[in-house]
């Protein structure tokens, strides 16, 4: 785990939600002479990769999920194995009782 042990931690309040509702990005934004490179090794900023990445196979999961009840070509099987990789993901990394992986 990286180091996710006091109850009070962000991460304890973090939910799918609060992925979902993103703010678009500007070319500024991505500017990588104005970014420190040791902020992207941080601790945060790592946990919150992890948390995009799992909840980017969560969402490709379900809609996998929805397609496969409208379309034969879709099988049920791949959105269960996007899941599948979005639990192990989160769980790995991250505390069981973090609302994220609850959701999950």
């Amino acid at each position: 785990m990286l180091g996710v042990k006091s109850s009070d931690d962000w991460i304890n309040n973090f939910n799918i939600g609060n992925i979902m509702h993103l703010s678009p990005l500007n070319f500024d934004d991505l500017n990588r002479s104005s970014i420190d490179v040791r902020h992207e090794i941080s601790r945060d900023q790592i946990i919150l990769t992890i948390l995009y990445c799992a909840a980017a196979f969560f969402c490709i999961g379900t809609e996998y999920r929805f397609l496969s009840n409208k379309e034969a070509k879709y099988d049920k099987k791949d959105s269960e194995m996007f899941h599948a990789k979005s639990l192990h993901l989160s769980a790995t990394f991250l505390t069981k009782d973090c609302p994220m992986v609850e959701h999950i």
